[in-house]
């Protein structure tokens, strides 16, 4: 694996999915990639936040969340936890799926070439 195809594969793993895919110039997969965990993102914080209004409408209205915000945000996370747990579940799917992609990218340029995963002992004689 070259440097190159190596700072793909971090970036994918610890920036952003679909980053190392940009970084290599693969400009549709990953947008559309980026595009998916961003989306993902938003409806998680969308869900929570429509549970943190019920929570507040339930509980006296605004002028309660400012003395009691945290309390709220407790109570909207415990009552939509099977929600939190799937939207986060699927934001690490997407994140090693990006990953996964890239790699096997890479596999699949290193056998069109020639060059398999391994060297035979015949090139590694010749070298």
């Amino acid at each position: 694996m070259t440097n190159r195809k190596r700072t793909a594969l971090l970036m994918n793993l610890f920036l952003f999915p679909g980053s190392g895919h940009l970084y290599l110039k693969k400009w549709i997969s990953g947008s559309l990639i980026a595009l998916v965990c961003v989306l993902t993102i938003l409806w998680g914080s969308l869900v929570f936040e429509m549970e943190l209004i019920k929570q507040m409408n339930l509980n006296g209205g605004l002028s309660v969340l400012f003395t009691h915000a945290s309390e709220f945000a407790k109570k909207a996370f415990i009552n939509d936890l099977k929600a939190h747990t799937l939207w986060m579940g699927l934001l690490g799917v997407i994140w090693l799926a990006a990953a996964l992609h890239l790699f096997a990218c890479h596999a699949e340029a290193s056998l069109q070439r020639g060059k398999g995963g391994c060297r035979s002992p015949e090139s590694a004689d010749k070298t």
